[in-house]
């Protein structure tokens, strides 16, 4: 599949905010064996705005144009009433995607169609194991262009003292910008509803397993996921894995 989230999330991410995306995933399991499925990835109006003002970003309105169109494109003929739309509220600029499924057990896998999409968003269906599946994909760090360039001199012995209050207010300065970061990337939600079926648990699976809270919501489920949270503290693929009532 087409790098159409990777794509939306990093326009995002220069857009000055990692805190203004959310992913919302609604699942609706019917009685026949078919799901019904509407995904939506939101930002907010202003966000847009800035960037089709801004001749140095890209304009994501443009962005989300091109996505909704090579999704549409991709998507034909794997499922069934498939619709795309471009999001466009007084708030919020976005996509929503909706499809039928008529059978969970043949469930398309979006991860496996053609493309590099490192970030598949849409939970598959697991037969098997009675479950739902999410994959989220660490982005590698590219390699530093010049690693043969030498390092910075160390401080200078005759300011020992100097140099080691300005190494300790180094790592302070560091630690306290990691846990900003922690704090904004906590914010960016995948949030999965599912109806029709109980979810009995929710995990993280990456580095450490992680048990996820389920909300009950009269007859339907939340789990609420900070997926870009985890991806840089695991440093690492993530799997968010759904076990359903059997």
């Amino acid at each position: 599949m087409a790098r159409f989230l990777s794509i939306l999330i990093a326009i995002t991410l220069s857009l000055g905010s990692t805190s203004c995306f959310q992913i919302l995933n609604y699942l609706q399991f019917n009685p026949d064996g078919s799901v019904d499925v509407l995904w939506r990835f939101t930002i907010p109006k202003a966000m847009t705005e800035a960037s089709a003002q801004n001749a140095q970003e890209q304009d994501m309105g443009q962005k989300l144009e091109e996505a909704r169109q090579q999704i549409q494109k991709e998507l034909k003929g794997s499922v069934q009433k498939l619709q795309v739309i471009q999001i466009d509220t007084e708030y919020d600029s976005g996509l929503a995607i909706s499809f039928h499924v008529p059978d969970r057990n043949n469930m398309p896998r979006f991860h496996e169609l053609p493309g590099e999409d490192k970030l598949p968003a849409f939970p598959i269906y697991d037969p098997a194991t009675h479950s739902l599946k999410v994959t989220f994909e660490h982005e590698k760090e590219q390699p530093a262009e010049d690693p043969a360039s030498p390092e910075p001199s160390a401080p200078s012995s005759a300011d020992g003292d100097s140099g080691e209050e300005e190494s300790a207010d180094s790592q302070d300065m560091e630690k306290t910008g990691e846990q900003i970061a922690q704090m904004i990337l906590s914010s960016a939600r995948y949030q999965i509803i599912i109806s029709g079926v109980e979810p009995v648990r929710a995990r993280s699976i990456g580095t450490e397993t992680r048990e996820l809270e389920i909300v009950p919501l009269g007859k339907s489920f939340l789990i609420d996921y900070p997926f870009m949270s985890a991806i840089v503290s695991e440093k690492q693929d993530v799997d968010l894995v759904i076990e359903l009532k059997k």
